[in-house]
């Protein structure tokens, strides 16, 4: 997840493990009301060529690249995610496409 100041990014992040390890599943292309206060999310798979510069320690700790990961992102104020037209170019620019 990317874009948002980082003391939420953490808890967001922390409650989504949270809800992991009770259980809940998260998968691409499915938008997910109960993770954000105020609007949905949606996750993308992301590529595997995007993990070396962000997952290091992921990578270091299962001794191979090998492992899924889901990039969480947020929509703009009307709802729109970074890859639907007329999307905001803030919420465009604040969030990387490694699902690409």
């Amino acid at each position: 997840m990317f874009g948002l100041d980082l003391d939420i990014l953490h808890k967001i992040v922390n409650d989504i493990g949270t809800e992991v390890k009770k259980g809940a599943r998260f998968g691409p292309g499915k938008e997910y009301h109960e993770i954000l206060a105020r609007c949905g999310c949606q996750f993308r798979s992301v590529d595997s060529r995007h993990y070396a510069d962000y997952f290091g320690w992921a990578i270091w700790f299962y001794e191979d690249d090998s492992f899924p990961v889901l990039q969480c992102f947020w929509p703009d104020k009307e709802g729109k995610y970074p890859w639907e037209p007329g999307c905001s170019e803030f919420v465009i620019s604040a969030q990387p496409f490694l699902f690409e």
